[in-house]
């Protein structure tokens, strides 16, 4: 019975707040025109904006990006000193390593830079959505290898991701300002507060098993890699980083970086305006990715406290998805509905 009232309490909050939407916008603010392509972007003019100090960020931040999605690639890709394992809570599947995800991780880091290079040549808009998309599909990737118990393996997972690519980039072309900017806004939101509840929700509940089970009796992985330099004149990078972490306190890199990517997101979305938060958004993506990048070394190569680093994924059941879902879209939907309701002040 529980479930039941849990779901209907939630899709009610979500009509609500459907239903809390205006019929028509008051006003709808002009779009900017694209510095170089000439074609109307999905923000108004900003207030006191000045492209020097914008190239500039926009420059830091692809940067940046560029070289956490190098090193993400190294680390991502040569043989792990440490392998990490996830665990589906309350199941007995066999236990999955991080690779797969970590690559992932990677990906998601090298097409936002690839969506930010392309920011800066077409602007937010139609143009630029068929990458911005790619960077969101890759957030529903991460989902849905979590949801799998770290594995992609099924043909179905694919449809999915096809159809999302499908769905996001028709609706975008389709529908005219402002409601192509608003649906590429919610979808967005949607991927990055879902991103944010599933890495707390993993977590908790991997702090939670390990509190449960003592170190001696986590079975000795013996298929862990442990890889040690036969050259002592090799230098590598590796050596400026540390070699051990307190598991499975590295997850919170993960939850860090969501979350600073959301307030970035957020910020820009509720003062459209404004020039500070297109400038927040823009620092946001200094901090996120080389955060990701960092959580794939540390993974790959820190030992954990206890003789398996072992990750607890939450359980599928129907209910429980359905529940999370709805809460991710009132998070997402209520945003936007703020922002609407900020910007009509």
């Amino acid at each position: 019975m529980k479930p039941i009232i849990y779901v209907v309490s939630l899709l009610s909050i979500l009509v609500l707040l459907l239903i809390s939407f205006p019929k028509e916008l008051e006003e709808v603010p002009e779009q900017a025109i694209a510095r170089w392509t000439g074609y109307r972007a999905w923000h108004p003019e900003l207030i006191d904006y000045n492209d020097e100090i914008a190239d500039s960020l926009v420059l830091l931040a692809i940067l940046l990006t560029l070289g956490s999605s190098y090193f993400g690639l190294r680390w991502s890709t040569e043989p792990p000193k440490h392998v990490s394992y996830f665990y589906r809570d309350g199941s007995h599947e066999i236990a999955t390593p991080t690779a797969g995800f970590n690559l992932l991780l990677f990906f998601y880091i090298s097409l936002t830079g690839m969506a930010e290079i392309f920011y800066w040549l077409f602007d937010v808009g139609k143009l630029w959505s068929v990458t911005g998309t790619l960077h969101n599909v890759l957030e529903i990737a991460i989902l849905l290898s979590l949801h799998k118990g770290g594995k992609l393996k099924s043909n179905l997972t694919f449809v999915w991701l096809g159809g999302f690519i499908l769905l996001v980039t028709i609706l975008s072309m389709k529908l005219s300002w402002p409601y192509d900017g608003i649906w590429f806004k919610i979808q967005g939101l949607c991927a990055d507060y879902a991103v944010i509840v599933q890495f707390i929700r993993i977590y908790f509940l991997t702090r939670k098993n390990l509190r449960e089970v003592n170190d001696e009796q986590l079975p000795l992985n013996t298929d862990e890699l442990v890889i040690h330099s036969t050259s002592k004149n090799k230098i590598s990078f590796d050596e400026f980083f540390p070699d051990s972490v307190s598991h499975p306190d590295q997850l919170i890199l993960l939850i860090l970086a969501s979350i600073v990517h959301l307030i970035g997101n957020i910020a820009n979305s509720i003062w459209v305006r404004s020039t500070l938060a297109f400038q927040i958004f823009q620092l946001s993506y200094v901090i996120t990715w080389p955060l990701y990048a960092y959580y794939i070394y540390v993974d790959t190569h820190c030992n954990g406290t206890f003789q398996q680093k072992r990750i607890y994924l939450p359980d599928t059941k129907r209910w429980k998805v359905t529940c999370v879902t709805i809460f991710i879209f009132i998070l997402s939907i209520g945003s936007v509905r703020f922002a609407l309701f900020v910007q009509s002040l």
